[in-house]
């Protein structure tokens, strides 16, 4: 009888006149499990060939009473499976393909986040337009119909949405930058970057910066969270200052 790694058999001792059954399900002759009548079913959870042996008798009657059988069972390990997924996270949308690597099964079938289905080693690119996870699961199966599983989750995130308020000034002025970005999906923004033109940085939520001269002066805020970026761009102009005659 051939079972696969981790799946139940069932055994059935049949002697109508026997009222004791006791099982070795390792022909060991060490580990003797009783059982009330003569169907038991194991499992066994490593690859192996074990001879089970069962003994049937007569409760309460001495040794001479019983006898035994014994059964060969054959257990073949499973394939091996390994499962690896082009991107596991990305922002807003992910293009994910996934690919079984072991290649151990006579069929690799896929069940992919959608529900739908798919079969081969390698699957289409699967666009995940969704923020959240996104289940993949592979089931190899060989030659013998022995069978392994595989998970693997992918994780889009929502990206912050990058925005801030700031007004034109006269030269001289401080000019101040008021950050009005929003996280995305729950995730609180952790960071800003600002850029003021060719004039320097900062890393503060909301700063204040002088520049040196007049004209259109280009400003760039970007936030992060812990996994996601946004930007955003606006022009800022530096008027002279009017004057007086």
């Amino acid at each position: 009888t051939d079972v696969c790694e981790g799946e139940p058999i069932a055994f059935n001792a049949i002697s109508p006149e026997a009222d004791s059954f006791r099982w070795d399900f390792y022909g060991s002759g060490q580990s003797w499990i009783p059982t009330s009548a003569g169907d038991v079913t194991w499992t066994h959870n490593t690859p192996g060939t074990y001879e089970v042996v069962v003994e049937v008798g007569l409760d309460g009657q001495s040794a001479s009473c019983s006898t035994q059988a014994t059964h060969v069972v054959e257990v073949p390990g499973k394939p091996a499976v390994d499962l690896a997924l082009s991107d596991s996270e990305g922002c807003d949308n992910l293009v994910v393909t996934a690919e079984e690597l072991a290649l151990e099964g006579a069929s690799t079938t896929w069940v992919l986040p959608d529900g739908s289905t798919a079969s081969g080693p390698t699957t289409a690119p699967i666009s995940l337009t969704t923020v959240g996870t996104h289940l993949f699961a592979v089931t190899v199966t060989d030659a013998f119909g022995c069978q392994n599983v595989a998970n693997e989750v992918a994780t889009v995130h929502a990206s912050p949405a990058a925005a801030f308020v700031a007004a034109n000034v006269c030269e001289g002025m401080e000019s101040t930058f008021t950050d009005t970005s929003l996280p995305g999906g729950g995730n609180p923004i952790q960071a800003w970057d600002w850029t003021f033109g060719e004039e320097g940085t900062s890393n503060i939520q909301h700063p204040a910066h002088s520049f040196s001269g007049l004209g259109t002066f280009t400003v760039t805020l970007e936030v992060a969270d812990a996994h996601c970026t946004a930007t955003s761009t606006q022009n800022l102009v530096v008027n002279s200052v009017p004057s007086l005659d």
